[in-house]
Formats: structure tokens, C-alpha cells, sequence
């Protein structure tokens, strides 16, 4: 379970805490990657990209990148 933010979303450390937070689900999908049998730095190579491309869909969409990941999807990419 993802805890839910306990800091103002002005606080210094609100992002570590963001962190924490989704540290144990990110460690999850990339071993069920590598049980999968993808090598850990190609898992890791495509987990740092989709991150990349979720904040890039997400500033061109002003905060909303739901009809971004849609399109991609389609599109088959």
C-alpha cells in the first residue's frame, strides 16, 4: 500500500517522502520485469524512460497526461 502524503505540498522534503512512499511498488515492478526475464539494466533503463516520458506527457498536457498515454498507446508506443 502507497501511504498518502503527510506533508504540506510546500515542505523541503515533500518529494523524498514521495519517494519512500512509492519506493517498495517500484522495487515490486522491477523484479516482476526481471522474473519475467528482462535484465536488470534493461528494466531499469525502461522504468527511468517511462518516467522521462510520463513528465514530458505531462507538462504538455498542463498537469494531465491521461489522453497523452491513451494516444501513445494506440499508436503502439
Amino acid at each position: 500500500m502507497i501511504k498518502s502524503p503527510s506533508t504540506p505540498a510546500n515542505h523541503p522534503d515533500r518529494g523524498l517522502h514521495c519517494e519512500m512512499a512509492l519506493e517498495d511498488e517500484f522495487r515490486a515492478l522491477a523484479e516482476r520485469g526481471e522474473a519475467a526475464g528482462w535484465p536488470s539494466d534493461t528494466v531499469a533503463a525502461a522504468l527511468l524512460s517511462l518516467s522521462l516520458k510520463n513528465i514530458e506527457f505531462r507538462k504538455a498536457a498542463a498537469g494531465d497526461g491521461t489522453r497523452l498515454w491513451a494516444a501513445r498507446r494506440k499508436a503502439g508506443h
